[in-house]
């Protein structure tokens, strides 16, 4: 759970809270989360909310991420090496990572998403950390 006084301003904590009082779509509440987050993070931060369906992970929300990115995750079979969210889902346990296409759990994730943006979005794979 986000704590207003730890991670997020009180202010936008309690518009979250108000969003989802009012019945807002998902959709929308989700945004408002990762735009929140980022804002307190910094210009250099991504966020992206992923929904579990079944044994697939389905893109809730990402506001600064390309299109092309979301959609290349979008439906991914969660398992070992599916990224830190495929993996976190998989084994159902926290995974912690410095950029999210590093390291082992990210291989085959890593290896669909350049296949699936190569050569179509400007987004380009260098600005990615990993």
């Amino acid at each position: 759970m986000i704590q207003a006084d730890k991670h997020l301003d009180k202010l936008s904590y309690h518009e979250i809270i108000e969003t989802i009082a009012l019945g807002s779509e998902l959709p929308e509440c989700l945004t408002q989360i990762c735009e929140a987050i980022e804002q307190e993070m910094g210009l250099e931060a991504y966020s992206s909310i992923l929904l579990l369906e079944g044994e697939h992970l389905r893109h809730g929300a990402s506001p600064r991420l390309p299109p092309e990115y979301t959609s290349a995750i979008d439906g991914v079979t969660i398992g070992e090496s599916v990224g830190s969210c495929g993996t976190a889902a998989y084994s159902k346990r926290q995974v912690i990572v410095r950029a999210a296409l590093c390291g082992r759990t990210s291989a085959r994730l890593r290896s669909n998403i350049i296949y699936s943006l190569a050569g179509q979005h400007p987004f380009s794979l260098h600005r990615m950390k990993y």
